[in-house]
């Protein structure tokens, strides 16, 4: 899932919480997660200078979600971070860029508020965001017309509206020296929106077809 974040909203943090970014740290959280395919941070601040925007991140989801699909990622993060007294919290949504609609939210909260408690709310914030994420793979065990019917559900944290990649594996890839099998040749064949999902398995129509046809026993994988 291609992944920008935008500048966060902040409130009340005063001098003494020094100058930490709280994007740069949530992407640095997210790229050691190692789930997501972030956003060059200097490139989206240029490209919001650009349009006048600004950096103080007062941007309502639909504004947030043309700048994501006109910089080609799948999600937006929007968010803000708030001192009240002795407590801080930090809050983020991710809004899907083809439809505006909120894919998830999370927040955290603390009753200390220190520069290294905002950072480590900054990482737990990432961590939830990724769990309610899932990377899943699974296979096509039914099609009907532009609607497949995958083995991945809600046991698996699969949701509503999530996207999933539909592939084809092909040849394994061998070392010509070790022999050894470094992997397999895939053929990504499209993607599907999850519409239905149930314990067990789940119903998605198809909205992106790029090369081949679907059949059954096709592999998925959530983006």
């Amino acid at each position: 899932m291609g992944l920008a974040v935008l500048p966060f909203q902040t409130s009340g943090l005063g001098v003494e919480m020094g100058n930490i970014n709280v994007v740069e740290q949530l992407m640095t959280t997210f790229y050691n997660l190692n789930r997501f395919k972030l956003f060059e941070r200097s490139q989206l601040e240029s490209i919001l200078e650009e349009q006048k925007l600004g950096m103080s991140g007062l941007l309502d989801a639909s504004t947030a979600a043309q700048i994501g699909k006109g910089i080609g990622v799948d999600a937006i993060v929007l968010g803000s971070v708030t001192r009240s007294g002795n407590n801080m919290a930090i809050d983020a949504r991710l809004i899907d860029t083809e439809t505006a609609q909120l894919i998830t939210a999370q927040d955290e909260m603390s009753s200390r508020t220190t520069i290294q408690e905002l950072k480590e709310m900054v990482n737990r914030l990432a961590t939830k965001i990724y769990n309610d994420l899932p990377l899943v793979e699974g296979y096509v065990i039914g099609i009907n017309g532009d609607r497949l019917t995958l083995d991945i559900g809600s046991s698996k944290y699969i949701k509503k509206g999530m996207k999933c990649i539909v592939y084809r594996e092909g040849r394994d890839i061998i070392h010509p020296i070790t022999k050894k099998v470094l992997g397999k040749q895939t053929e990504e064949l499209g993607e599907v929106k999850l519409s239905e999902v149930y314990p067990e398995y789940s119903i998605g129509k198809v909205i992106v077809t790029k090369a081949g046809m679907f059949e059954i026993g096709c592999k998925v994988i959530t983006k």
